[in-house]
């Protein structure tokens, strides 16, 4: 992992604890809950037809609706090409996008088929306060 990306990390972290924590009567606390998911994606590319798992309008539809129905406050996701590919999932005004800094990797053949690979990076989708 990348020290930016620690560092950024490290800065939500200490941030969700100030503002997950409200007063409620002198001396007491309430910490608001905080939803924190995992989804290897498979292959999420940019454009969605490209990749080792090219993919249709009606499934990019299909994982968009996956990922609303999580209702996570973080989704931890694995086998991602690019912000680019996040944002047909993650759209922009309700998702603040995080990609690994990783160097890019050499493009593979993919098993069984006859597609070429994209990138597979890490990355965190992380939704804004407010936008239900």
């Amino acid at each position: 992992m990348t020290t930016t990306l620690k560092a950024l990390l490290l800065a939500f972290s200490a941030s969700i604890t100030i503002a997950g924590c409200s007063s409620t009567e002198e001396g007491s606390t309430s910490v608001a809950p905080l939803k924190i998911a995992s989804w290897n994606i498979e292959h999420l590319a940019y454009p969605a037809s490209s990749g080792c798992r090219p993919r249709s309008q009606d499934e990019i539809l299909a994982l968009r609706q996956y990922a609303d129905g999580l209702d996570a406050d973080v989704i931890a996701l694995q086998e991602v090409d690019s912000v680019a590919a996040l944002e047909q999932i993650f759209p922009a005004q309700k998702w603040q996008l995080v990609l690994s800094a990783r160097e890019n990797s050499r493009t593979y053949d993919c098993r069984g088929s006859s597609y070429t690979s994209t990138q597979q990076k890490t990355a965190f989708a992380i939704k804004k306060r407010n936008s239900t």
